[in-house]
């Protein structure tokens, strides 16, 4: 409360397998693993951003400093050049309600 925000970044290599699994008619139990694997990152990244360990606030507050000291630094222009496909940064609490609705094998 009242401290930084930091942005969410759904987009991961375990969210990615899940997809590919999906789309490639891999077996259910196959597909159920993949989501739950995808669903334990997302929640751990977004628990690590609650405590201050994500890294967008930070890279934006490098990117202000170097402009303001008009400065450079390869370290910042290689991260910054990262192509980033999906940013939201207010999670609606009441998406969290649509878990009921899973079948019992997916919401477990």
């Amino acid at each position: 409360r009242g401290g930084r925000t930091e942005t969410t970044r759904t987009l991961c290599d375990d969210s990615v397998a899940f997809v590919e699994a999906m789309e490639s008619g891999a077996p259910k139990e196959e597909i159920i693993a993949k989501l739950r694997n995808a669903t334990n990152k997302h929640a751990k990244k977004n628990k690590d951003m609650m405590i201050g360990k994500g890294i967008d606030r930070h890279l934006f507050a490098l990117y202000i400093v170097s402009k303001g000291m008009d400065t450079s630094s390869d370290f910042l222009n290689q991260a910054l050049s990262i192509p980033w496909r999906l940013s939201t940064s207010q999670q609606p609490q009441n998406q969290t309600m649509l878990r009921k609705h899973l079948p019992k094998e997916v919401g477990e």
